[in-house]
């Protein structure tokens, strides 16, 4: 790879500063270290990137006018015009870059006309300055070209998006164009999170059949045309180079065939859009098996995965991605269809084969009908380097369009893959080594493969590799009963038709690891199998320290070799470990040479500490001069010499730096350390080690340009390593912007010829795997940057939300579970894409704090839209490999809003906070009477009768909704009618706020019945009070003494989600204090249960420490309980769908399990949010509506699976919030929403249970 334009720096180029014994803080001491660091080569502001100077001006004006830069800014008289240009530079960089900048720059004219004068105003001063110096005019010739042609960029792309615009409005739907900022910086990057140009539309074609028409209106256009599914690739192969560009994303193209059985061959048709993992879940319903499973596979798409050649470890036993295929259609950069089919698929690997065929068939505009077809035969030694199971670097293939191209030559549209049939029995292994001999480990493998495959009875399925830095970056937990982490790990899938032969096989493959210092152990079921394999899809953690950039380099070595790479990688890290301990050593020793004692005491102790300092750096220097010598290196390798930092140098300084004088030298020193080991460079290696297929990751902080620099030299090392040991550049990560220069001249040439051949216009993918093709132009986003100058400006609120996010991998695994993506809906907000967008955001405030312009109004829009765009469930933190929640980023960034008077919401979800805010009784019975009985009522009726006229598929949902936009997606479902029940305490007459109520049962309770303290909730309690009346009933009937708190009460969640923190910690702090209240006073009641029945409840109730206020006391749900003390549901013969809230209160076990148990019968669980997500469905209708659109999919999508029958299909769920918003599908399927908990009460208790219970129940009232 190519890191263009980097100087050598180094800390003691920089001017000496002295420091004093008591001068700096440590952490002060590290910022400044800090700066000194960047100083050398960030002068422009404004500039929070991986690009140095140089290349900010390389990009603007061009080599030639850095020289003269150079040239001018020694020079006393020119140094502040250098300056000043400098800023110019800033100010064009940080637009260019930023889309929100550009947006809100498009809608104000005033300031874009205030920024130009600006620009132009700082060049007018540089030119009074100049004195006619030539080389001052030749720069300022160049930087006036510069701004002039970057006054013209704004209202270009403005004409340019009216002119697509009406182009593309003829070929799809207004809502398939986005030019919105968050599309497009979204759709600018990948996994790598390098940048070169941001596209100008983002495309989301609805159908398989529109793309030809869209790729035929974008080359009349002018645009280079991006295939994108789900944007995680490691390569930078979907990154667009050039600014005139259309991104076409996928991920509407998501449907997915019935499996077809041709000849005894299985297999199934997949839109191009549809996320890998679903075919591999389709396949595993049906008893099968799909063999491409990329580790990305929650979030990457079949188009990716054709146009990558992607492989998986499954691809050890049948192939890639090319083996798999039966066919796929494409479209081809003249606007044609083509359909290539595999001819005599042999349902195994194509190397077994000598030569392999396929008919391409150029088809009509329909898609379907054959104009012409041609056979193309390719032999098969020409597909993979020999002796390889994986390679993607020989990109030609004898001109087979499509597979492995990366999009540079038409767009793949849908797929047909082969499904596998597998074997009976399955074991999964898991290899612990602890030994210090690698080498030895990894030879392991080839073993073990060679074992199995020597088996005819058991084939190999899978086997990967972690060492010992991805063991502690996915927080392994130690299987074997030692102490530390292994410092390798083996995970194999071995499958049979008899399970006799996989124990076989694995006792011996058991000696095998004894032998290596090892420790096996084996999984036989599916839900430990699982367990087994679950870290190794975190592997992307290895770079959450570095604001998770890193280098990924896949290689592929043949078998016998993996031991010798293995070696050389330990060779590299131990050099730069050693390189890395000098260099910190080199800078401690300037800084205590620049200490100015004041005392002998100090003078003599700092001069031990040179001694000492000399002599380390002495040996460890003479090691690595010998570390080529087999000898020292293995020394070093198996610890015979370790070499430490802390023991050899840090305590033997802190030994004789004793005492308070010594505190700030012993602190700064610590943070010189700190800073240096923060920067210090190590290959992280995770293997494919059945096909030799090796992830090589290089985590690096994309701010410091000298790290980037030698990470470029490490890169260079492993291409020249992987090829000397026969192996290739790629295995299935391909080639992208990446890895260009390490491919062969003739697989270069081979390529351009086939690409002039099929689109000479370059019409696909412009500037891809062609000469000039790299990372030359290419930046990444510094968070880190971002964070410094936060600091500098106090804008601490800034860097929290930076803190928040700055882990994001980018790895897109948060997609498939996020309410607010769902492309069918045209919502396209995941957590991956906001948190761009937030980063961008964020440099837009800063940059407007830093220039003093004044922050525009548009970026708290852009916030509020982000914000907003977030149902607070949570549920992408689980995949999250780095566990960000963006639901937490959300609830921040509203608080923000709030604090800065500037968050947006509507009247309705205003009115509904302050319903839960209430506590007097009389106000709750008459706004819910007005709130929600009477204005239900009239959603109902209006939105019923408004159906014929509203649009079924919701529109794309970008800024803040117009009150039109608002009121229509009101009325997109009914709300519910069955809500007139009166609130649970006015049944019961319980509104005295002075008395704590105890329900007791006058013949089933005594002094030794259960006492429980339950807490209704807002949703039990104001909206659905026959969930509250049906609990305290059922747990009434069982004898249990029922405590309910003296009056109305929130939880606070609420308010939490809305923002408002104070509000919510006020009332969980009177909460709390209420609950001691009844605590002391019902002392005599041993109460161990807290039982609620709202998942959100639960949530908040959590922090309130339950268990020092009701002693010992434990926080249920009430269906657990009831579980527990077997009150259930006798089984009635209906058919059940389940709906598990996003706050699932349930936390023993999963909680569809539970709820079979609790109705005694199977359920179903039904995926996806209802939409109602507390007072999100009001707050923001018209994403609501987005979400619902695929809820009421999710539904018809279960009820199909269902057997007809005279029974009803009810829908339960175990949230009251959710009891609403599922009422709302009742016209469109049917089902019936329902709580568990009223079933069993109406089945228990009988019909009129409520009349009974409230004329019958027995209260004590408690004065508190």
């Amino acid at each position: 790879m190519s890191y263009p334009f980097y100087k050598n720096t180094h800390f003691n180029e920089g001017k000496q500063i002295t420091l004093t014994i008591n001068h700096y803080s440590k952490i002060i001491f590290t910022f400044l270290l800090t700066l000194l660091q960047l100083k050398q080569y960030r002068e422009i502001p404004y500039n929070y990137t991986s690009f140095s100077d140089k290349e900010v001006v390389y990009r603007f004006l061009g080599e030639d006018a850095w020289i003269l830069l150079e040239s001018l800014r020694t020079n006393r008289n020119t140094g502040r015009s250098a300056r000043m240009l400098f800023e110019v530079l800033g100010d064009m960089w940080v637009v260019d870059r930023n889309p929100y900048l550009q947006e809100d720059l498009i809608k104000n004219q005033h300031r874009w006309k205030s920024l130009i004068e600006a620009l132009n105003s700082r060049l007018d001063l540089i030119r009074k300055r100049a004195n006619d110096n030539v080389k001052v005019l030749e720069l300022l010739h160049s930087a006036d070209l510069s701004v002039a042609k970057f006054e013209l960029c704004l209202s270009d792309f403005k004409q340019h998006k009216k002119r697509i615009k009406q182009a593309l409005l003829k070929v799809t739907h207004n809502n398939n164009i986005r030019f919105d900022a968050l599309s497009r910086s979204s759709h600018a990057t990948d996994a790598t999170d390098w940048r070169v140009e941001y596209p100008q539309v983002v495309i989301t074609p609805d159908t398989e059949l529109e793309i030809a028409s869209i790729v035929k209106a974008c080359i009349k256009l002018g645009l280079t045309i991006i295939p994108r599914g789900g944007g995680t690739g490691y390569t930078g192969g979907a990154i667009p180079l050039h600014a005139k560009t259309a991104v076409i994303n996928t991920e509407k193209l998501s449907f997915i065939g019935d499996i077809k059985n041709t000849n005894n061959l299985q297999s199934v048709n997949v839109g191009a859009g549809v996320i890998t993992k679903r075919v591999s879940e389709l396949a595993t319903k049906n008893n099968l098996v799909f063999a491409v499973d990329p580790t990305s596979q929650d979030a990457c798409t079949i188009g990716g995965n054709v146009a990558m050649n992607a492989g998986g470890k499954k691809a050890l036993r049948w192939g890639t991605a090319i083996d798999n295929l039966v066919s796929w259609k494409m479209v081809m950069p003249d606007g044609t269809w083509l359909r290539v089919e595999r001819l005599d698929h042999n349902k195994d690997k194509i190397q077994l084969l000598k030569s392999v065929s396929f008919k391409i068939n150029t088809l009509e505009d329909d898609s379907k009908t054959v104009i012409s077809s041609r056979v193309l035969t390719i032999d098969t030694k020409k597909l993979r380097k020999s002796g390889l199971g994986k390679d993607v670097t020989n990109k030609f293939l004898d001109g087979l369009p499509g597979i492995q191209k990366e999009g540079c030559d038409g767009f793949i549209t849908s797929a047909e893959f082969v499904l596998h049939q597998p074997l009976e029995n399955i074991n999964t292994l898991c290899l612990e080594f602890f030994g210090h001999d690698l080498k030895a480990a990894v030879s392991s493998i080839v073993k073990i493969k060679d074992l199995i495959d020597s088996t005819a009875q058991v084939d190999l399925v899978g086997m990967e590799h972690l060492d010992a830095r991805y063991i502690k970056a996915v927080k392994y937990t130690t299987k074997a009963s030692k102490s530390g982490l292994p410092r390798m790990l083996l995970l194999i899938d071995i499958s049979s038709q008899e399970q006799s032969s996989l124990d076989k096989i694995s006792k011996k493959i058991k000696n095998i690891t004894t032998q290596q210092v090892g420790e096996c152990f084996i999984a036989k079921d599916s839900y430990t199998r699982q367990t087994f394999w679950k870290d190794r899809a975190n592997t992307a953690a290895i770079a959450a320290h570095t604001n998770a950039f890193k280098i990924n380099e896949d290689v592929v070595i043949p078998l016998d070799k993996l031991a010798d790479y293995s070696d050389g990688i330990e060779h590299i890290n131990i050099r730069l470990s050693i390189e890395n301990k000098l260099d910190t050593l080199i800078e401690v020793r300037e800084y205590l040479d620049n200490i100015k004692p004041e005392t002998d005491l100090i003078k003599e102790k700092t001069g031990a500490a040179v001694d000492l300092l000399s002599l380390v750096s002495k040996q460890w220097q003479d090691i690595l001069s010998k570390l080529g010598d087999s000898s020292v290196f293995m020394q070093v390798k198996m610890a015979e010499r370790v070499i430490s930092y802390m023991n050899e140098f840090a305590h033997p300084l802190n030994d004789f730096l004793t005492g308070d004088v010594f505190i700030e030298i012993r602190n700064d020193i610590q943070a010189i350390h700190a800073s240096n080991r923060n920067i210090r460079l190590f290959i992280a290696t995770h293997m494919h080690a059945g096909d030799g297929n090796v992830h090589t990751n290089i985590p690096v902080h994309s701010h410091n340009t000298q790290m980037l620099k030698k990470a470029e030299s490490v890169v260079d090392e492993i291409m020249i390593l992987a090829t000397s040991l026969g192996g290739v550049i790629s295995g299935e990560h391909g080639i992208g912007l990446t890895k260009y220069q390490y491919l062969s001249d003739e697989f270069k040439q081979e390529f351009e010829h086939y690409k002039k051949q099929i689109d000479p216009n370059n019409h696909f993918n412009k500037g891809k795997l062609m000469p000039g093709s790299g990372l030359n132009g290419a930046f990444t986003p510094s968070l880190h940057l971002v964070e410094q100058e936060a600091l500098i400006l106090e804008s601490s609120e800034i860097g929290e939300i930076n803190d928040m996010v700055k882990s994001c991998l980018r790895c897109g695994k948060c997609k498939d579970v996020c309410t607010t993506h769902v492309p069918e809906a045209n919502l396209l907000y995941s957590p991956r894409d906001k948190i761009i967008g937030t980063n961008l955001i964020s440099e837009a405030f800063l940059y407007e704090e830093q220039t003093r312009r004044g922050i525009s109004l548009n970026h708290f829009v852009e916030l509020n839209d982000i914000a907003d765009h977030c149902t607070i469930c949570h549920k992408c933190a689980k995949p999250c490999p780095v566990d960000i929640d963006f639901g937490d980023v959300s609830i921040k960034m509203k608080s923000i809003l709030i604090k800065q008077g500037h968050r947006q919401t509507n009247l309705a979800s205003k009115i509904s906070l302050a319903y839960l805010n209430m506590t007097q009784p009389w106000k709750i019975r008459l706004v819910k009477k007005l709130l929600i009985d009477y204005s239900y009522k009239a959603q109902n009726i209006a939105s019923r009768l408004a159906k014929p006229f509203l649009n079924k598929k919701p529109d794309k949902t970008v800024g803040r909704p117009s009150m039109a936009i608002e009121l229509t997606t009101l009325l997109d479902k009914p709300l519910p009618t069955d809500t007139g029940l009166k609130p649970m305490r006015e049944l019961l007459n319980i509104n005295d706020t002075t008395s704590i109520p105890i329900l007791s049962h006058p013949t089933k309770s005594n002094s030794d019945s259960p006492s429980v303290f339950y807490f209704p909730g807002c949703g039990s309690e104001r909206l659905y009070s026959q969930i509250g009346l049906a609990t305290v009933a059922l747990l009434y009937h069982q004898g249990v003494k029922v405590v309910l708190p003296p009056s109305y009460l929130c939880c606070g969640y609420p308010q939490k989600a809305a923002g408002l923190n104070d509000k919510s910690n006020t009332i969980s702090t009177d909460n709390r204090v209420l609950f001691h209240r009844i605590a002391n006073t019902l002392n005599y009641l041993d109460i161990k249960h807290v039982l609620t029945s709202c998942g959100t409840c639960i949530d908040q109730l959590m922090t309130y420490e339950l268990g020092d206020i009701f002693k010992d006391s434990s926080l249920t749900d009430i269906h657990e309980y009831l579980l527990e003390q077997d009150v259930t549901l006798d089984a009635t013969g209906e058919q059940y769908l389940y709906h598990a809230p996003c706050h699932d209160p349930i936390k023993s076990e999963n909680s569809s399990n539970l709820i079979s148990k609790i109705v005694n019968s199977e359920v179903i669980s039904n995926d996806r949010c209802c939409g109602e997500a507390g007072t999100f469905a009001v707050a923001r209708p018209d994403i609501a509506k987005q979400a619902k659109y695929r809820k009421e999919l999710e539904i018809k999508k279960d009820i199909a699976t269902i057997e007809k029958s005279d029974k009803p299909i009810k829908m339960l769920t175990t949230c009251p919030a959710c009891r609403q918003g599922l009422s709302r599908y009742q016209g469109s399927t049917n089902i019936q929403p329902i709580y568990p908990i009223e079933l069993i009460a109406e089945q228990k208790l009988g019909e009129n249970w409520q009349k009974e219970f409230i004329q019958s129940v027995n209260i004590e009232k408690v004065l508190l």
